[in-house]
């Protein structure tokens, strides 16, 4: 549940994930919830990037490799 309204929002929802779960958890626990959504949400966006930016590098070094189509007689 928790998980799904951070993923669908993009991260948009983790702010307000302290003030809904103060009530049913308690502060503290509320806080260490934000905290490793945060976290969390941080870490898979740079592994994404991380991966996005190896992937370029690849296709860009392959490049090198493609040499002309031009016949030489």
């Amino acid at each position: 549940m928790i998980v799904d309204a951070v993923v669908d929002s993009a991260g948009g929802a983790i702010p307000a994930l302290e003030q809904a779960l103060t009530p049913q958890v308690g502060s503290e626990l509320a806080q260490d919830i934000v905290l490793a959504s945060e976290e969390a949400f941080t870490d898979g966006a740079k592994l994404s990037a991380w991966a996005a930016a190896i992937f370029l590098l690849l296709g860009f070094f392959s490049t090198f490799r493609l040499g002309s189509r031009v016949k030489k007689d």
